[in-house]
């Protein structure tokens, strides 16, 4: 894709100051709308089943078009009807015996006659199958009723676009999925196996591009997600059901989509960036220590995220980067950092090298700007239900159960006024940017409320719904470095004082009793963006984990092995079957053993005996990564057992290569933590954070 410019060139002048050399400021924005506009295509169907009647995936596409394309107009029409199928075929006892499966075929001459598309976009396969294991008759009906779409819309001369089904996914079903073998699925009870049939539904799909057919893949791309994400959380799904997919399996759709039609030459994602130029006079010299640079930057809106997107998916598919950047360059920048702001909100923190290189604005909007983007969304989604059903009514089907749509007149008229909001949400967005120059020493301002803490200054704020803690050094150590505190703040905390003494920030986010789960795990992956981005925290920290803290840093350090400069971990859980499962020598919690397997997404006990993810299991990432370990542990340890625990850690890491330091305690319980003097500790840290005793 296309890299913004925008070009600073200054040096130090006089008395301190950074001069502006350049006679304007040259501020381009990364929009692949403007330089080259799509095809003339303007009227676009959609064909599918609940999931496409559900829209998200359309919503997404259509949130793209309208703020890359700012000056075009497109017509999304969407026809999608629950249950439906191309190949007629229905399972009997479908919804209760309430009533087959409606078929496309019924409705599609209606269809085409009223909505006059110029692109139709069709996704089926998903009830095709009926739920059943994979036979010959009825994936000759799925063929045959796919052939008959692309018949019809051809004497028409509409292109057709044949999106592959969803992924089929039996996790979240549980025992409600029945194996292979049987006569009958019936409703509720699908083949446990379902996706081997969506995946060669798909595979014909693929193969009908030697006939020139348009087929763009969602089914390959959704799984590979699926299985990416869970190495590191094996309860993810992309669909809670198995078949309706989340939020962010519809992105899924909509980026398989987008990309698919720009390789099919329908848009283009990749155009030159469309340069503004500000006069001279918008820019003026400052000292070194206040704003470099102000200016009003104007440019296409960034795509709105949906806000329930998990970050982790949104950062594996790189969606920012690919989809919605907006990106700025200061070239020339005296050495140190910069504090980038936006409408008077801090949103980066950057280095020259960064700065040259170019920050990406888009993730990290000021929250008027994000705000807006959810209404945005908002309205796209009210608009489209409300001539999703009007276009349903109109054009006729036979499922019963569905809302009735308004006339399509009224429709339309409603559909304006909600337009009217779209419309101006949707347009360039005007920026007022400055840069401040940070003193290397002197720790930021955080957001929140302020008190003392030891005599350090604290910060107590939320992120992502949870408490946040950020204490402060007097003076900051060189590289701003950070200690990640996962449980028990403030208990035994020699160690931190210690640390912030020594430059370092303590940080610590409260996420409830959940046992380093992957809903823990992704509250912190939004923690660690917000420091390292917004504050220019170090991009690794040192983790600290006391007794279950080990899980938290554990986990966290085995999903991000290139985020971690060094596990602290004092007494710590490292197998929760040891604790609070007690199938060890110690007794375990009860009440903890159960909150854990309702955290993780266990179905019972059995599932998590089972999992093959605890931080004893899952140590090779850290071992390659080079994360260097430091267990403090009493020897006489009857509540979480060093010989379950740190020691299995110990054997494992060592015959993977890595670096394990251990301090045991002769004859000390669970019981205190940490070390009277800290020193130890301390050092250890400071070895592996790049803090040499010459830089203290």
């Amino acid at each position: 894709m296309s890299r913004p410019k925008r070009h600073l060139r200054s040096s130090l002048g006089p008395g301190g100051q950074l001069l502006l050399l350049a006679p304007a400021l040259v501020a381009g924005c990364v929009t692949d709308a403007c330089a080259r506009q799509p095809r003339s295509t303007r009227r676009i169907l959609f064909l599918g089943d609940s999931i496409t009647y559900a829209g998200l995936y359309v919503d997404y596409i259509e949130a793209y078009l309208l703020t890359r394309y700012p000056g075009q107009r497109f017509e999304l029409i969407n026809v999608g009807l629950p249950s439906e199928t191309v190949s007629g075929l229905s399972e009997p006892g479908h919804a209760g015996g309430a009533f087959p499966r409606p078929c496309l075929h019924d409705r599609l001459d209606r269809i085409v006659e009223q909505a006059q598309p110029e692109l139709a976009l069709a996704c089926y396969g998903m009830n095709d199958g009926i739920y059943y294991p994979l036979e010959e008759g009825r994936f000759d009906s799925f063929k045959k009723g796919i052939e008959r779409l692309a018949n019809r819309l051809e004497a028409d001369e509409v292109p057709l676009v044949v999106l592959t089904p969803p992924v089929f996914d039996p996790l979240p079903l549980g025992k409600k999925v029945l194996p292979a073998g049987l006569r009958d699925y019936p409703g509720g009870s699908p083949y446990e196996g379902y996706d081997d049939v969506l995946t060669a539904y798909s595979e014909w799909l693929m193969a009908q591009r030697k006939r020139g057919w348009r087929v763009i893949d969602l089914h390959g791309p959704m799984k590979r997600h699926l299985s990416r994400r869970r190495e590191q959380t094996p309860a993810f799904v992309l669909a809670a059901d198995g078949v309706h997919p989340t939020p962010f399996g519809h992105w899924l759709m909509a980026q398989e989509a987008l990309l698919g039609l720009e390789t099919l030459g329908y848009l283009s994602l990749s155009n030159p960036p469309v340069r503004e130029t500000a006069a001279a006079g918008d820019m003026r010299d400052v000292a070194v220590q206040q704003a470099l640079a102000g200016f009003t930057l104007t440019a296409p809106r960034p795509m709105p995220l949906d806000l329930r997107w998990e970050l982790r998916s949104v950062l594996l598919e790189g969606v920012h980067e690919r989809f919605c950047p907006l990106k700025l360059s200061i070239a020339e920048a005296e050495g140190g950092a910069y504090r980038l702001y936006a409408d008077e909100e801090l949103v980066r923190t950057a280095d020259v090298t960064e700065l040259a290189a170019g920050v990406d604005l888009g993730p990290d909007l000021p929250p008027n700007r994000a705000e807006s983007n959810a209404r945005l969304l908002a309205l796209i989604r009210q608009r489209r239900a409300v001539l999703t059903d009007a276009w349903l009514a109109a054009t006729g089907h036979d499922r019963p159960g569905m809302p009735v749509g308004l006339p399509m007149q009224e429709a339309v008229s409603r559909a304006r006024q909600l337009q009217e909001g779209i419309r101006e949400l949707a347009a360039p967005m005007a920026l007022q940017v400055r840069l401040v120059r940070e003193v290397s020493s002197t720790p930021s301002s955080f957001a929140g409320d302020k008190s003392a803490y030891h005599g350090f200054d604290r910060y107590d704020f939320s992120i992502d719904g949870c408490g946040v803690i950020v204490v402060t050094p007097r003076q900051v150590a060189r590289g701003k470095p950070w200690i990640w505190r996962a449980e028990f703040f403030d208990h035994r905390p020699q160690t931190d004082l210690a640390l912030l003494a020594k430059g370092f920030h303590l940080v610590y986010i409260g996420v409830g009793n959940t046992f380093g789960c992957p809903s823990a795990m992704a509250h912190w992956d939004v923690l660690y963006h917000e420091l390292t981005r917004k504050y220019g925290l170090s991009r690794e920290p040192a983790l600290e984990g006391l007794s279950r803290g080990g899980l938290y840093c554990y986990n966290w350090a085995a999903a991000n092995p290139d985020k971690v400069a060094c596990i602290y971990a004092d007494a710590p859980v490292c197998d929760f079957k040891s604790w609070p499962g007690g199938k060890g020598d110690g007794a375990g919690s009860p009440a903890d053993w159960e909150k854990l397997i309702a955290d993780y997404g266990f179905t019972g006990e059995d599932d998590a005996l089972a999992y093959t993810k605890n931080p004893i299991d899952n140590l090779e990432p850290l071992a390659r990564a080079g994360v260097p370990l430091l267990h403090v542990y009493g020897t006489a340890d009857s509540t979480v057992p060093p010989q379950e625990n740190t020691a299995v850690v110990k054997q494992r890491y060592d015959e993977l290569g890595g670096l394990i330091k251990l301090i045991p305690k002769p004859g000390v319980e669970h019981h205190p933590h940490g070390l009277d003097d800290p020193t130890p500790i301390v050092e250890f840290i400071l070895e592996h954070t790049g803090q040499s005793k010459q830089d203290q």
